[in-house]
């Protein structure tokens, strides 16, 4: 009887199924949580002793290494070497990251469209991790065997993070030569 009356929507039962995954992701995000909020709060410290882009340099270079390791050791080697170490790098180094990224984003704005830039930041983030998923994944689509696949798909985040890497030292390295020009003018 119900299945000819039912008393949920068809509507209301996919929102309340999206909303429920939603939660589920946010629950899962606990685990890695106090990492996050370690790291989190150094990150200001560190900001304030060196420089927000030897901080985001820092953290790119963590997060390559992280996804390296996990590229040379394999998925073969079991869990706690082949998954949980290079997790721990990959974590830090994205939290490195992120409130750098945020900040240089917002860096040159004005305050009344700061917040907005910081949403675009955040935005692009989410967008180039798509983009960066699905790259990964079409790259390892035709493979058969799971674990090989993982280590397939380990290697071509590893090219895709040793790109970031490359890219962010030449935005570093070209905001140096402005520095320069712009203290060069200035004394003139």
């Amino acid at each position: 009887m119900i299945i000819l009356r039912p008393s949920l929507s068809a509507t209301t039962f996919i929102m309340a199924t999206v909303a429920g995954a939603m939660w589920i992701v946010g629950q899962l995000g606990q685990y890695t949580a106090y990492q996050r909020i370690g790291v989190s709060l150094l990150v200001a410290r560190l900001t304030f002793r060196f420089s927000n882009a030897a901080v985001l340099i820092s953290g790119a270079i963590i997060d390559t290494l992280g996804l390296s390791l996990g590229a040379i050791i394999g998925i073969q080697q079991g869990y706690w070497l082949g998954v949980a170490l290079p997790m721990v790098f990959i974590g830090i180094g994205q939290r490195l990251i992120m409130s750098p990224l945020t900040v240089a984003g917002v860096a040159n704005t004005s305050g009344d469209i700061a917040g907005a830039a910081s949403r675009v930041v955040n935005t692009v983030h989410q967008i180039g991790g798509a983009v960066g998923l699905s790259i990964v994944s079409e790259m390892v689509a035709g493979i058969a065997s799971p674990a090989t696949m993982i280590d397939h798909a380990q290697m071509w985040m590893v090219v895709l993070a040793v790109i970031m890497l490359i890219a962010g030292l030449n935005i570093l390295r070209g905001s140096h030569k402005e520095s320069a020009c712009l203290i060069v003018d200035f004394k003139v």
